[in-house]
């Protein structure tokens, strides 16, 4: 229930949190210098003050209410610098310049997806959705249509190396 910065050379030293309600996910955009977080229905931006100091703070600058589009959060990934990708019950790419959302086809229905991954220069998803409580032993993939399953092994999220 909130999104922390920790010390990366003592992980379990906090330096700053902010509280954010069902936090899933956060996606670091070095282009346009926002870290962007995701829990419930609400997409949060933030700026990142002092990183370099002991001291780091995140700063809300806005909060964008994904409940037309996509909820439930799970997963957040940046597909490009003007692009995130939301994921939870249903899926949709969010444009940061024009602040629009637009439908992933492929997850018209209301699915529990755990994690998703859009090549937009392949045309190519990559995704796993809950199937046995919250995990599955299936990677889907869409164009080409591949599933590749792992029966050793119990799988969460996937992130390909394109």
């Amino acid at each position: 229930n909130k999104v922390q910065i920790f010390d990366i050379k003592e992980s379990n030293k906090e330096l700053f949190s902010t509280p954010l309600e069902s936090a899933h996910g956060v996606v670091w955009n070095e282009t346009d210098q926002r870290l962007y977080a995701i829990g419930g229905s609400k997409l949060n931006v933030y700026t990142l003050s002092g990183s370099s100091t002991n001291s780091p703070t995140l700063t809300l600058e806005k909060t964008i209410d994904t409940s037309s589009r996509v909820t439930g959060l799970h997963d957040l990934t940046l597909v490009n610098p003007t692009t995130l990708l939301i994921a939870g019950r249903k899926a949709a790419l969010y444009d940061l310049t024009k602040n629009t959302f637009t439908p992933l086809p492929h997850f018209s229905e209301s699915i529990g997806i755990k994690s998703v991954n859009y090549n937009h220069k392949l045309d190519r998803l990559i995704y796993t959705k809950g199937e046995i409580s919250w995990w599955t032993h299936n990677i889907y993939q869409k164009n080409p249509d591949k599933t590749i399953t792992i029966d050793s092994m119990n799988v969460y999220k996937v992130r390909p190396a394109w």
